[in-house]
C-alpha cells in the first residue's frame, strides 16, 4: 500500500513519501526544506553539535539550547539565574517563548499537512494507479484553496503583530511582575490566579482598580458620545440646503482630523499650561479670573479638559462618516417637509439654527489652529512670551527650524514611511476585504468576528512584546518595522469597512468578467477596484496620516536621531528645552499640517463617499 509507505516515510523525513513513493519531487523537496529550516535554525543558534562531539561536557538548555529549545525552556521556567549582566531576563524569555510557541504551531501545521498529503497522495495512486505530478497538484491546490492561500500571509502578519502582544499581556497577569520585583535583577515566577484574587480582595488593589475602571468607563462613554453627537450635529448642519459654501465649512471642520494628532496634543498641552498657557493669560487680561486655572493638574479639571480636547480632535471623523450617510439620502425628503408645512419651531430648528452654528462652530475649531500659526511667526521663542497676534512678524523660526534641527530629515523619514505604509496597507486591506466579500469558504464568519474583536485593541497594546519581536528579527532602527506594525494594525477595522463597500458592488460584474475569461485577480484589478475609488482613497489617506500622528511606536523602535519621525523630533524639541523652542516648534507644526490638510481638502469628496460604503453600484 503506497499510502502507508508514503505516510511512514513522511513521519520521519518531511516530504520523503511524496518524493520517493508518489514521485512528486518538487512538493517533497519543499516539505523537506521546511524541516531542514527548523533543524538548521536550532543547530545554528545552539551548541548541540559541540555537545555531541564532546566539546561541551555539561549541556544546559539555558546556555546551550538553540532558538526553539531555549524559547520553550524560557517560557516554562522564566529563568533560573537573576542578575543584570549574566542573569536571565524573565520578561524577555517569556516573549521569546511566545514567539517560539507561535512559530512551532505554524511548523506543526505544516507537518500535519505533510502527513495528510502523503497519505492522500498515496491513496490516490492505490485507487487510480495514476501518479499526479507536482505541477498538477499545485494547480489544483490553487484552484481549490485560493482563498486560504491569499489570506495566509495576512493571518501570519496579524498573528505575530497583533495576537502575540495580546498573549504576552495575558500571560503577564499570571506572574508576580511588579515594581518591587523587576527583571533582570529579580526573576519572575508564575503565580496562577493570585493577582486576580488580590484585585478583588486586597483593599489597596481593589480601590485603585475600580477607581481607574470607573474613570475609564466615564472617559469612554463621554468621549465617544461627545464626538459622535457633535459630529452628527455638524454633518446635519452642513447637509442643510440653507448652508452655502459647504466645501469651505467642511474643510474647516475637517482640519482637526487632518492635522497630526501628536502635534495637536502638544499644542493643547501648551494652551492649557497652568503657568504660561495663553488661555489663562487671556482670561486674566480680560478680568474674568483672578488666579490661573490648573487645567492639567486639578484631577476634575484635567478630566474635563481631556474630554474637550478629544472632542476637538475626534468629531471630524464622525462628521465625515455621517456626511457620507446623509449624502445618500434623497433630498426630496426636505422638499416634502416644506410642502407638509413645517411649524415656526421646526423652521428655526432646521433653518435659523444651522445659520447660527455654521458661523460660530468654525471659530471654535480654528482658535487652536490660528494660535499655532501665529506663534510660528512670533519674534519670541518661549511659550510665556508668545502672543496670539505677534508684535513683530518674522520668518526666523522657519529658518532656525532647518538650521538648528534635522527637521528636513524627520520630514523625509515620515514621508517615506507614510507613502510605503499607505501602499502596503491599501493592498493588504483591499485584497483581504475582496476575499471576504466575494467568496464563500469555511471559517469566513469566524475570521470576520476575529477581525472585529482585534479592532478593539490598539497596536501598541504591549510595547515590550513588539520591541523584542523586532529585536529578534533584527528590525530595530529600521523604518520597515513601523510599516509592518501600521499595516497589521490597519487590517481589522479597514477590512470591515471596505467589505461593507464591496458588498454594494454588484457581483454580476464579477461573474460577467469570469465568463469573458478573466482570472480572479484580473477581475479584481479591472472590475472591482475601478468601482471602489472612494473607499480606496479613504483608506489611502487615513493610512498615509498614521505615521504623522504616531509618537509611541517611532520613539520605541527608531532610537537614532537620524531615523526620527516628525512627531518624535518635534516633541523632543520642546520637551528637552522646557518650551524655549516653542515658536520654532510651531513653525514645524505648520509645515506638517499645511500639506497634509491640503490632501484632505483635495480628496474630501472621496473620503465622504468612501465611509458611506453602502450604495449599490449596479
Amino acid at each position: 500500500m503506497k499510502s502507508r509507505k508514503s505516510l511512514l516515510l513522511s513521519i520521519f523525513i518531511w516530504g520523503s513519501g511524496q518524493f520517493f513513493i508518489c514521485r512528486q519531487h518538487v512538493k517533497g523537496i519543499l516539505f523537506f526544506f521546511v524541516q531542514a529550516l527548523v533543524i538548521g535554525i536550532e543547530l545554528q543558534t545552539g551548541y548541540w553539535l559541540e555537545w555531541l562531539t564532546g566539546k561541551i561536557p555539561v549541556f544546559e538548555l539555558r546556555l546551550c539550547g538553540g532558538f526553539f529549545t531555549r524559547g520553550v525552556w524560557g517560557l516554562v521556567t522564566l529563568g533560573e539565574r537573576p542578575g543584570a549582566k549574566t542573569g536571565d531576563h524573565s520578561m524577555m524569555l517569556m516573549i521569546s517563548g511566545v514567539i517560539v510557541g507561535l512559530l512551532l504551531l505554524l511548523f506543526l501545521g505544516i507537518y500535519v499537512w505533510n502527513l495528510r498529503d502523503a497519505w492522500r497522495s498515496g491513496r490516490e495512486i492505490d485507487e487510480t494507479g495514476i501518479y499526479q505530478g507536482s505541477a498538477n497538484y499545485f494547480k489544483k491546490l490553487y484552484q481549490e484553496k485560493f482563498v486560504y492561500i491569499v489570506l495566509a500571509p495576512v493571518a501570519v502578519l496579524i498573528l505575530f503583530i497583533t495576537v502575540m502582544p495580546m498573549i504576552f499581556s495575558v500571560l503577564t497577569a499570571f506572574t508576580n511582575y511588579s515594581k518591587g520585583n523587576l527583571p533582570p535583577a529579580n526573576l519572575i515566577d508564575w503565580v496562577g490566579f493570585d493577582n486576580f484574587y488580590k484585585l478583588f480582595h486586597v483593599p489597596v488593589w481593589s480601590s485603585t482598580f475600580f477607581g481607574v475602571l470607573g474613570w475609564t468607563v466615564i472617559w469612554t462613554v463621554a468621549s465617544t458620545l461627545s464626538c459622535y453627537c457633535f459630529g452628527m450635529l455638524q454633518a446635519v448642519i452642513l447637509n442643510s440646503e440653507c448652508v452655502k459654501f459647504k466645501k469651505v465649512f467642511r474643510t474647516i471642520m475637517i482640519l482637526p482630523w487632518a492635522m497630526p494628532g501628536m502635534i495637536c496634543l502638544l499644542v493643547f498641552r501648551n494652551i492649557f499650561n497652568g503657568q504660561f498657557g495663553p488661555l489663562n493669560q487671556f482670561l486674566l487680561d480680560m478680568g474674568w479670573i483672578s488666579a490661573r486655572i490648573p487645567f492639567l493638574t486639578d484631577p476634575v479639571l484635567a478630566k474635563i479638559t481631556v474630554i474637550l480636547v478629544n472632542l476637538w480632535l475626534g468629531f471630524g471623523a464622525s462628521m465625515v462618516m455621517i456626511s457620507g450617510v446623509l449624502s445618500n439620502m434623497d433630498p426630496g425628503m426636505y422638499e416634502a417637509a416644506r410642502i407638509d408645512g413645517a411649524s415656526a419651531i421646526k423652521q428655526f430648528r432646521f433653518l435659523t439654527l444651522p445659520h447660527l452654528l455654521r458661523v460660530t462652530a468654525p471659530l471654535l475649531v480654528l482658535i487652536p489652529i490660528v494660535w499655532i500659526v501665529s506663534s510660528s511667526f512670533n519674534n519670541s521663542s518661549s511659550l510665556a512670551s508668545a502672543t496670539l497676534i505677534p508684535e513683530k512678524w518674522t520668518l526666523a523660526n522657519y529658518a532656525r527650524l532647518f538650521r538648528e534641527t534635522k527637521y528636513g530629515s524627520w520630514f523625509a523619514n515620515t514621508l517615506k514611511i507614510a507613502v510605503v505604509n499607505s501602499a502596503v496597507s491599501v493592498t493588504i486591506v483591499m485584497i483581504t476585504a475582496w476575499v471576504m466579500s466575494r467568496f464563500r469558504f469555511r471559517g469566513k464568519k469566524a475570521g470576520l468576528m476575529t477581525l472585529l474583536l482585534l479592532s478593539m485593541f490598539p497596536s501598541f497594546l504591549s510595547m515590550t512584546a513588539i520591541y523584542v519581536l523586532f529585536l529578534t528579527f533584527g528590525l530595530l532602527n529600521k523604518p520597515v518595522a513601523l510599516v509592518i506594525i501600521y499595516s497589521a494594525g490597519a487590517i481589522p477595522y479597514n477590512v470591515w469597512l471596505v467589505k461593507g463597500y464591496l458588498d454594494g458592488v454588484s457581483r454580476s460584474l464579477d461573474e460577467a468578467a469570469y465568463i469573458d475569461g478573466c482570472s480572479k485577480f484580473r477581475a479584481l484589478f479591472h472590475v472591482t477596484l475601478p468601482l471602489s475609488m472612494p473607499i480606496i482613497t479613504y483608506v489611502t489617506v487615513t493610512q498615509f496620516m498614521t505615521p504623522w500622528m504616531d509618537y509611541i511606536l517611532p520613539n520605541l523602535l527608531l532610537s537614532r536621531n537620524e531615523n526620527r519621525t516628525l512627531a518624535v523630533g518635534l516633541y523632543a524639541m520642546i520637551n528637552e528645552q522646557e518650551s524655549t523652542n516653542f515658536t520654532m516648534f510651531a513653525a514645524g507644526a505648520v509645515l506638517v499640517a499645511v500639506p497634509i490638510s491640503m490632501i484632505y481638502i483635495i480628496f474630501q469628496k472621496y473620503i465622504v463617499q468612501g465611509v458611506s460604503a453602502g450604495a449599490n453600484k449596479e
